[in-house]
């Protein structure tokens, strides 16, 4: 992306945003859509989309409880590197309906791997007042952005800096909008982007026939069972013997198309080459897929539904 682009994007990203500061809290909290929002969530599809698998972030999204307010730990692993950082999201009703206010705080190591309680204490002071994001509420969604006129830090190289971030959550989904612009609102770097999808626990079985020296298939083989989600992590499979049977299973949110929607695929892949062998398109809320072939057979439930059984 040019970086002359950015102050476009900047107004449209306001103009969608359309959120009004609050500043009071409410007298009698309207609860906060937040149902679920805590879970295992990544950037995959967007990243292999895209084609930058080494760009894939793993979001774990803890709630750590609060009384006037709502404090979660969120914190992002980039999957290539293990490298991992943590932040404190806080959410506080705001005076008018469909209003609410977020804080988030950057966390240091020690801070990451704080108890509660400190955590808490952190969470009653630790923010900087200039960088509130405003969210709008409605129909189950919230959508909001910081001011760069008022969220400002100073950066290393360029100085007094301010911070546009904008957040959208809902429906399983929490989308992150960031860049930086200097002391003449002239942007710096680029705009960076994330799409992170909350996934659902999975337990999946396999039974294969393997080729003989003659080419011929054998007989079955059975796998164990495995827990996986739809991260697009591959899954080995091992017999009951505990006896590798040569191939993984991968779940995943892709596109079918390019520019539709996302369906999941189940997929089975050669663990010594890493090929792809066989795959199967799936609803994205589908609880049950089974997938045969002559010389495989798979069945993939979701751990909920299951659960439920």
């Amino acid at each position: 992306m040019e970086l002359r682009s950015i102050p476009a994007l900047f107004a449209a990203l306001l103009w969608l945003a359309g959120c009004t500061t609050v500043t009071s809290p409410l007298p009698a909290p309207r609860p906060l859509p937040l149902e679920g929002f805590e879970g295992s969530y990544s950037n995959f599809s967007q990243a292999i989309m895209a084609d930058t698998p080494e760009n894939i972030i793993d979001l774990e999204i803890e709630r750590l409880g609060g009384v006037s307010f709502l404090l979660f730990r969120v914190t992002r692993t980039f999957r290539d590197s293990g490298v991992s950082q943590a932040r404190l999201y806080r959410f506080d009703p705001a005076p008018d309906d469909g209003q609410a206010q977020l804080r988030i705080r950057i966390l240091n190591e020690a801070q990451a791997a704080a108890e509660l309680e400190e955590l808490l204490d952190l969470a009653a002071s630790g923010f900087d007042p200039g960088c509130v994001i405003a969210l709008a509420v409605a129909e189950g969604r919230m959508r909001g952005h910081t001011d760069p006129a008022t969220c400002r830090f100073a950066h290393p190289l360029h100085g007094d800096t301010g911070v546009f971030r904008q957040v959208a959550m809902g429906d399983g989904q929490l989308a992150l909008d960031e860049f930086l612009v200097d002391a003449d609102d002239d942007p710096v770097g680029e705009l960076r982007r994330y799409v992170f999808d909350r996934h659902r626990e999975f337990r999946a079985q396999g039974a294969f026939r393997l080729p003989g020296p003659d080419g011929e298939l054998g007989p079955w083989r059975m796998s164990t069972v495995v827990e996986m989600r739809d991260d697009g992590r591959r899954a080995t499979l091992f017999d009951g013997d505990g006896g590798p049977i040569g191939y993984s299973l991968q779940l995943a949110r892709l596109e079918w198309q390019p520019q539709q929607p996302y369906y999941l695929r189940l997929a089975a892949y050669q663990v010594e080459t890493g090929a792809l062998q066989a795959y199967y398109w799936a609803e994205p809320d589908a609880e049950l897929i089974e997938f045969n072939r002559d010389w495989l057979q798979i069945r993939v439930e979701d751990a909920a539904r299951q659960a439920s059984e």
